[in-house]
């Protein structure tokens, strides 16, 4: 519907403006009612900027990202995520796509509950951290522990929230 549209468009726009210095973005394929970023990533990446999937073997491993193109086979992993083949080559992503629950101005996220991001995002802290959500999904506040680490951005159908102080480009400004 028109909110999807409206998504694709904010994510394009700002995709664009994301990927100046990024050599790998990990996207993720949608389950269930979360945003789906691969249409319109796959759709205006371009082709000096890698794309990788997570994939993840078990509620307590770290996720590999690994490298994925479009029109690629995916199986169901382990957890049931649309993941790349476990041939597909590893990669280091400079900008990390999350699917949340829910999130609040602060930029921090709520996600599954089982960490996967979180240690992702420690594990590549360089990576630029990127939320998509649905507006309705925005709260007051979400309650932190000391290992959650905030976004630097989200991005849902209505609108881009830049983090501040900035860590990236906002072309927004």
């Amino acid at each position: 519907g028109s909110a999807v549209l409206a998504l694709d468009c904010v994510l394009t726009s700002h995709f664009k403006t994301l990927i100046k210095n990024i050599k790998c973005a990990s996207i993720y394929c949608a389950r269930g009612g979360e945003c789906d970023v691969m249409a319109a990533i796959t759709g205006v990446s371009p082709p000096t900027v890698e794309l990788a999937l997570p994939c993840a073997t078990s509620k307590s491993a770290p996720l590999v990202f690994r490298r994925w193109r479009s029109g690629d086979p995916r199986i169901i992993g382990a957890l049931g995520f649309d993941e790349p083949l476990e041939n597909a080559p590893e990669v280091a992503p400079d900008l990390i796509f999350a699917p949340l629950i829910g999130f609040d101005r602060r930029l921090n996220r709520l996600g599954q509950g089982a960490g996967h991001y979180d240690r992702a995002f420690a594990a590549f802290p360089n990576a630029v951290r990127i939320g998509v959500a649905w507006s309705c999904q925005e709260v007051d506040s979400i309650p932190t522990d000391p290992w959650d680490v905030p976004l630097d951005g989200i991005i849902t159908e209505k609108e881009w929230i830049p983090a501040f102080p900035k860590r990236i480009i906002d072309d927004q400004a």
